[in-house]
């Protein structure tokens, strides 16, 4: 009996060797089929490859035209919609793929009028994006102009008026939200947007009012709530402005009215436009050329003080005086003036040689002495106050330049 198990366990191991050594024959076959197909399949490519050379070799040789010139490559690349890098501007010719594209996109009878005017909101966001606010403007506006649903026509409005916010046009801006509003009464943006204009336009009370309406609804937005705080702080400065011009509006009119009473008891003689009688203080302002920085005549403490051109004919120089004194006597401001202007520093213009003139309605010349003060020479009644600044004419004694002004004037 063991000789016999002894036989069986050898064939067995006989029989699993050879088991083995066919799985690996196999295995084998296997991978050299594998290595005939690759083997194959490249002969096949090479073959392919052979052919397709010969064939181009077989067509027939030319120039390409068709491509872009080598100089002009950039250019050519920069006018087609793939490679592009900026919008083309209005007037300037389009790339036939873009008028193609254009009319696919804005073709009416391609699209529905709801369908266009999404396009152009589109196109107007895109705009806004690119800081195009007018362009952005432009293309909302259109959309309107179509027939589209509620939803759609406020988004148009509000973004229409965002686009016009940031251009700072606050009344348009402010008209369009309001109308978004009405179509939609739970949008929430077109009411920020609201506020936001009502802001700017300095309508404060407006402002707060549609602010605490967002505020009830929604009461940790922090932003409309320092809108608030910020309107109710302006508001608060825009009054006390308003009070404060008021006050000096008042103090202003009875100054005038001082002045003009000042004037009056006076008896100073007016040649004002149309003959009209002084009723008001801007009945003086000025019309001749002198310099801006004159004053006008003002009252303080019961004594005028007045703007006053001395006149050097001779020489054609003006000089204006400002806050000449009404009680202050000639030869003062003129000794001040010949000291102070370097054209009048010569020995002949001083005090002992100089006649001092006005002239009465008629253009004649009135010779006054420098003693004089203001006062006196205005309340003369030959004396003609016109346009608010007395003028008067300084010559040389017994000088040609007086013997022509008094002649020239008698002519």
């Amino acid at each position: 009996m063991l000789f016999v198990n002894e036989n069986i366990f050898i064939a067995a191991l006989f029989l699993s060797s050879a088991m083995i050594s066919l799985r690996a024959i196999i295995d084998k076959v296997k991978d050299i089929q594998e290595m005939e197909k690759q083997l194959l399949d490249s002969k096949t490519s090479f073959e392919a490859m052979v052919n397709v050379d010969c064939f181009m070799e077989q067509l027939p040789r030319k120039v390409y035209e068709d491509g872009w010139p080598e100089d002009k490559w950039e250019k050519e690349m920069e006018k087609h919609p793939f490679f592009m890098t900026k919008s083309p501007e209005p007037g300037e010719e389009l790339h036939p793929l873009i008028e193609g594209l254009q009319k696919l996109k804005y073709d009416e009878e391609e699209n529905s009028p709801e369908e266009l005017a999404n396009t152009y909101k589109e196109s107007g966001n895109f705009c806004f994006k690119c800081k195009k606010y007018r362009d952005a403007i432009t293309n909302f506006s259109v959309g309107l102009k179509l027939e589209c649903s509620d939803e759609l026509r406020a988004q148009l409005l509000n973004n229409r008026a965002a686009a016009n916010f940031f251009i700072e046009n606050y009344k348009s801006a402010l008209i369009d939200s309001i109308d978004a509003v009405k179509l939609n009464s739970n949008y929430l943006k077109a009411k920020l947007r609201v506020c936001r204009c009502y802001y700017h336009l300095e309508k404060y009370e407006e402002c707060i009012k549609i602010c605490e309406e967002i505020i009830s609804e929604d009461q940790n937005n922090s932003a409309i709530i320092q809108l608030k705080k910020d309107a109710i702080t302006k508001k608060k400065v825009k009054y006390r402005n308003l009070r404060k011009q008021a006050k000096e509006k008042k103090n202003k009119l009875a100054e005038e009215a001082l002045l003009l009473e000042a004037l009056k008891y006076r008896k100073i003689n007016f040649h004002l436009r149309d003959n009209k009688e002084l009723i008001s203080i801007a009945d003086l302002n000025p019309d001749l050329h002198i310099p801006e920085k004159m004053n006008r005549v003002y009252l303080e403490n019961g004594t005028l003080f007045w703007p006053v051109l001395l006149s050097f004919t001779e020489l054609t120089l003006n000089i204006p005086i400002n806050d000449f004194e009404e009680n202050c006597k000639f030869e003062v401001q003129l000794k001040i003036v010949f000291t102070e202007s370097a054209e009048l520093e010569t020995k002949k213009y001083q005090l002992e040689n100089v006649n001092i003139y006005f002239k009465d309605e008629y253009m004649k010349p009135i010779k006054f002495s420098v003693t004089s003060t203001l006062k006196e020479v205005l309340c003369d009644p030959r004396f003609i106050l016109d346009c608010g600044i007395p003028v008067f004419f300084v010559l040389v004694k017994n000088s040609a330049a007086e013997e022509n002004f008094i002649n020239c004037i008698h002519k």
